[in-house]
């Protein structure tokens, strides 16, 4: 059926009349994806900042036991060279866990 026959055909008006119409136009569409896109980024930053925050709140807390061992050990004029070898590689985990935590974090604000 040609468009000049549709309009002419008294059903086919009623319900077109009756259709919503919920065509969008092509920046509303593709602001919407845009849209679904930040939101499932901002998910899987947040996911991703969660996991970052839990590991160096462990790794915080193993720092600061060698820090007291080696406090102890230093007050009790022991050696503290094991403390002081397991405090090198607690530090650079430190380091590797807060690095480019920053950016994520000024992302989502």
């Amino acid at each position: 059926m040609r468009t000049t026959e549709r309009r002419g055909h008294r059903t086919l008006a009623q319900r077109a009349s009756i259709v919503p119409r919920v065509r969008r136009t092509r920046p509303q569409a593709a602001r919407k994806a845009t849209q679904v896109v930040k939101r499932a980024s901002d998910t899987h930053d947040i996911a991703l900042i969660d996991r970052e925050l839990a590991e160096l709140d462990e790794e915080c807390a193993r720092f600061r036991r060698l820090w007291q061992r080696l406090n102890s050990a230093r007050r009790a004029g022991r050696d503290a060279g094991d403390i002081l070898a397991e405090l090198g590689p607690s530090v650079l985990h430190l380091h590797v866990h807060t690095k480019g935590l920053d950016v994520l974090l000024d992302k989502l604000a």
